[in-house]
């Protein structure tokens, strides 16, 4: 096929250019040139829920996949108690704290550590990081504790919440879990959930079966930074 003389695609650059907002497609007067850029954000780190308020990356947790998804983190235009600013977006997990945070602290404080250093608050019990209801996890580091309580949102249990570790390493949340969203989203945990319960066949079964991401029993997932491997536990109310 005959190719077009630049000018006659000039048309053609103009609509690239308005549709190709993130930088994927430049160009110099009489040419069309390809630049490498950043892979978009995912959607779910893109504010759009609270009218008035401009689009604003939240920031990301090397320990928890989805904030969002596991409801740790909402819409909001509550003020952080802080930083002071309305930034869209509100932590509603568990605080320890001698005071009462409730639903008052933004991602952003969170990540860089803030929160923790201003008013003395921690996201997860540190006692239960190094393994809790877990057999044969390994120990992490000083280091590692403190990011995963102090610089990383909790998630809310029935009970006592527990972290998995693997690998000297904790794992990365990746969300609550009924039967439904276990043979869905993550089959590969179920065997390590049962392991971590003890329980054998109907106890099992039964057990299985009831599991309930709103209600109860639930099923909190996890997956190793390194090995891949998943880790799983249960608790109810």
């Amino acid at each position: 096929m005959q190719s077009k003389p630049v000018d006659e695609l000039e048309p053609l650059f103009k609509l690239i250019e308005m549709v190709s907002p993130n930088g994927l497609l430049s160009r110099q007067p009489g040419q069309l040139n390809v630049q490498p850029t950043r892979a978009a954000a995912p959607k779910f780190n893109i504010k759009r829920n609270v009218p008035n308020m401009p689009s604003e990356l939240l920031p990301t947790f090397k320990y928890h996949l989805d904030p969002l998804a596991t409801g740790s983190i909402v819409s909001s235009s509550n003020e952080c108690v802080v930083c002071g600013r309305e930034r869209g977006y509100i932590y509603c997990g568990p605080v320890y704290a001698e005071e009462d945070y409730d639903s008052c602290i933004c991602p952003w404080c969170i990540a860089d550590g803030s929160a923790h250093d201003k008013l003395g608050v921690t996201f997860h019990d540190d006692a239960s990081v190094p393994g809790g209801s877990f057999p044969d996890v390994s120990d992490v580091s000083p280091e590692v504790v403190s990011e995963v309580c102090q610089r990383t949102p909790g998630f809310g249990g029935w009970q006592q919440e527990q972290w998995f570790t693997c690998c000297d390493d904790a794992g990365v949340f990746l969300g609550q879990a009924g039967r439904k969203e276990l043979k869905s989203k993550w089959p590969e945990a179920i065997p390590k959930l049962r392991e971590s319960t003890g329980l054998k066949g109907d106890a099992w079964q039964e057990l299985l079966k009831a599991l309930d991401r709103d209600h109860g029993p639930t099923a909190y997932v996890f997956r190793c930074r390194h090995c891949q491997a998943f880790g799983a536990y249960q608790d109810t109310n």
